[in-house]
């Protein structure tokens, strides 16, 4: 995969993170802590899906099932936490989803992941983690 069609995954998905995110921008506080929780949480389910199905093509391992389920475990914290009031953390449960995306799924050995899912998910977790910390931090101090 060439340097220019990684940029051209990553501007995708913060195209489609923005567009995500747009129609809910102005609905309050407590709405976005839930959206942004909810959201978290089915990306890291997204990871389980993909090993699950890669489990039926043979592509990957139940062990990379459980690493996902780990995963789902891990990234509902923040989640939750946010949810409950802790908003911060969900803007550093989506930046470091993006590690997830990439460092956990971007090399060898996880082709029941599709190829331009994790540069996707850098451009929508960096828009979404922004977002959040945009929001929730930044608005009303500007």
């Amino acid at each position: 995969m060439t340097l220019n069609e990684i940029l051209i995954e990553i501007v995708i998905g913060a195209v489609i993170g923005a567009a995500a995110i747009a129609p809910f921008a102005r609905r309050g506080k407590r709405f976005l802590q839930t959206y942004f929780a909810v959201t978290l949480i089915i990306a890291a389910v997204v990871y389980a899906v993909f090993a699950s199905a890669g489990i039926v093509a043979g592509t990957a391992s139940s062990g990379w099932l459980w690493t996902e389920l780990s995963g789902v475990a891990v990234f509902a914290v923040p989640a939750y936490l946010g949810y409950k009031g802790r908003p911060w953390l969900l803007s550093l449960g989506w930046f470091v989803h993006l590690f997830w995306d990439t460092a956990l799924h971007g090399g060898p050995g996880t082709s029941f992941v599709p190829d331009f899912y994790p540069g996707f998910c850098v451009g929508f977790d960096l828009v979404f983690a922004a977002f959040i910390a945009y929001y929730f931090y930044f608005r009303e101090r500007a």
